[in-house]
């Protein structure tokens, strides 16, 4: 836009240094002295020397887009998760969500200040460097005041039940080296990887750094108030399937929160809702194998077409009805059969006769019976 036009780029040309950082603080609002600092940091004996009020210079503008899509990212799975599940966006008010871009930002200073390869120690390291380590963080974090030490653990706990998430939807792949200790190696990383670790399904189970490194009783102090009050939020309601049991917002699910159950049902463990004896079928377990682990696989897809194949029993259905886990778990089972049937279909995928013992036949692991007869079916 500035380069179509002469006189845009005129205006520019003439105060570019007070324009970026306008175009910056309305991108990034109150946060963008906290990105700046994490952007700006380069060893720690500098850290308290950078001027987040210096000119803002090209490479700083493509991190500060970088870094605010990733807070973006997290901020809108916050929301998601902890505030208001009818929405994929963030709900978070304007003081909520300053304070945690700040956390995020402090965060990925945090990563920075202690990147990963100062735990890659070979050979192992000795008890004196480890709490030569220790004793660097516990300063680092002791310069931030205690209510804003407790946003921080929040938004800690929060990127923690994300990678334990992440590592539940893909346990089959580890995001992190496996001889480090994986609560300090996922917040040395970053939020980036964890956000990373969200949207590819890969990671490894974490614990919270923060309550090892800093004297001050953390592992007990209460959540920061703003931030309490967002994980409040929620509502108890009745599952419409039971209609007996009574939860949290946050433990039922339907069409806006379908994505998140890849991380409730790991992909791998689908192959265990086949019913009957189809476990044995390796024809049509190959084939669901395929299925689900095809890149377009998603967990609100496979629900949606299943709703579209919905048994009698459930032709009440709706997708805008919340489920608990034992309800999304009776649909899979009863369901998920059909669903791949009716995905050989049409693949051209057909068999010139159905088995009348359907998916209780107990021939279905010999291979020929299985290439010759349909099982994804009800015995006769």
């Amino acid at each position: 836009m500035i380069l179509a036009s002469k006189s845009f780029y005129a205006v520019f040309n003439s105060r570019p240094q007070s324009i970026i950082r306008a175009v910056a603080c309305n991108a990034l609002g109150p946060a963008l002295p906290h990105a700046l600092h994490a952007l700006r940091f380069h060893t720690l004996d500098s850290e308290d020397k950078t001027e987040p009020l210096s000119p803002i210079n090209d490479e700083e503008i493509c991190g500060l887009a970088a870094n605010a899509s990733v807070a973006e990212g997290l901020e809108d799975l916050f929301s998601s998760r902890h505030k208001d599940r009818n929405f994929q966006t963030s709900q978070l008010n304007s003081t909520e969500s300053f304070k945690f871009n700040r956390a995020i930002y402090r965060l990925i200073l945090f990563s920075r200040v202690f990147p990963v390869y100062d735990l890659d120690f070979d050979p192992e390291p000795t008890e004196q460097e480890v709490a030569h380590i220790q004793l660097e963080r516990k300063l680092f974090l002791l310069k931030f005041p205690d209510c804003e030490l407790f946003e921080l653990r929040s938004v800690a706990l929060f990127m923690v039940e994300i990678a334990e998430w992440a590592q539940a939807a893909d346990s089959t792949e580890r995001l992190f080296i496996h001889d480090i200790d994986i609560g300090d190696l996922a917040h040395i990383a970053g939020p980036a990887k964890v956000l990373d670790a969200y949207r590819t399904g890969c990671s490894s189970s974490l614990r919270d750094t923060f309550n090892t490194t800093t004297s001050r009783n953390l592992e007990t102090a209460k959540r920061d108030a703003a931030l309490r009050r967002i994980s409040l939020a929620g509502h108890f309601r009745y599952c419409t399937g039971s209609g007996q049991r009574l939860l949290s917002d946050f433990d039922l699910w339907n069409e806006t929160s379908w994505e998140y159950l890849r991380g409730i049902f790991p992909i791998d463990e689908l192959l265990e809702q086949l019913p009957g004896r189809l476990y044995t079928n390796n024809v049509e377990m190959k084939r669901l194998h395929e299925a689900i682990h095809e890149p377009s696989f998603t967990f609100p897809t496979l629900l949606r077409e299943i709703h579209e194949l919905r048994t009698s029993e459930y032709e009440t259905w709706t997708r805008q009805d919340w489920l608990c886990e034992c309800c999304i778990d009776d649909i899979l089972g009863t369901h998920l059969h059909l669903w791949l049937s009716d995905r050989n279909k049409q693949k051209g995928i057909e068999f010139p006769k159905t088995c009348q013992d359907g998916y209780k036949c107990k021939l279905q692991d010999k291979k020929k019976h299985s290439k010759r007869y349909n099982h994804l079916c009800e015995p006769q």
